[in-house]
């Protein structure tokens, strides 16, 4: 999974050079870079060379969260329901039809069944990630292959935020709330090709306005969340820096995060940081 909620497709060419990437340098001395992920398995997404040369000269790596089977773990048992209750018994027939259609659509093996032992939310994420686990089976999705990268060059990985800061979020919604997400995850693939195009342009204003047009209503429930987080992960990135300034950091975080007035690039200029895009 884990933290985008929109199911995504695919485009590009399999060495990402048809992409511009969402990369900028940080201009402290040594530099620190700042890259936008993308939640895709796709070998189409695979980022440019430019983000792994970075990644390379950095020496520790921030994703959003630690990246580890440990971590896994734990959400798992977070997401677990106990004692399970079957999904038709806690949303409305409307829903449950709805799932179905979905998952016949992308030919899934899941059945409603299936999710009696899951929060509401957290079907929303395996719902969302469904699509991307059938084409592209184990491979690893974008966040963990820079992680695998920086293992293999000794770059030590740490996360901006815990699980739970996500995670709880979503899990104090209410229950209708949480149905609405399930439907909302489920509309968002009819605008795949909108947000293919919209990562692919390297360009991270005008997320919000996809959204938008996903639905105003899911528009409205997750903004707080993205409001929020963007601050912490900002006000973490600017910890970082100013504890360690000889440090060399690459941080990588959902690319929804870095653009508008409100996102992290604005809110480190504000804290008087220069940033520079990088081709």
């Amino acid at each position: 999974m884990l933290l985008l909620l929109v199911a995504i497709g695919f485009i590009g060419c399999q060495d990402g050079s048809s992409q511009k990437p969402m990369l900028w340098e940080i201009q402290t001395s040594p530099p620190s870079y700042l890259f936008g992920t993308y939640h895709t398995k796709d070998p189409a997404f695979i980022p440019p060379k430019i983000v792994f040369d970075k990644l390379k000269k950095s020496q520790r790596l921030y994703t959003e969260i630690i990246l580890s089977q440990e971590a896994y773990d734990q959400i798992n048992a977070f997401a677990t329901l106990s004692p399970p209750v079957p999904l038709d018994k806690r949303v409305s027939n409307v829903t449950i039809r709805k799932i179905k259609n979905y998952l016949q659509d992308i030919n899934s093996s899941l059945r409603i069944e299936d999710f009696s032992n899951l929060h509401l939310w957290a079907v929303g994420i395996v719902l969302s990630n469904e699509p991307e686990n059938i084409i592209f089976g184990n491979r690893d999705f974008m966040d963990e292959q820079l992680v695998n990268y920086a293992k293999k060059n000794k770059i030590q990985t740490k996360g901006l935020e815990e699980w739970r800061e996500q995670l709880e979020f979503l899990s104090t919604l209410l229950i209708a709330q949480q149905e609405d997400l399930l439907r909302y995850i489920i509309d968002s693939l009819s605008h795949k090709e909108a947000i293919q195009e919209w990562y692919s342009a390297g360009e991270p204003d005008g997320f919000v306005e996809l959204e938008k047009k996903v639905s105003q209503e899911y528009y409205h429930l997750m903004e707080p969340m993205r409001l929020a987080r963007n601050e912490t992960m900002a006000r973490r990135i600017d910890i970082l820096l100013q504890s360690k300034p000889k440090m060399g950091y690459f941080f990588a975080i959902g690319a929804g995060h870095l653009g508008q007035s409100d996102g992290v690039i604005e809110k480190l200029e504000q804290k008087g940081y220069k940033l520079k895009k990088l081709q």
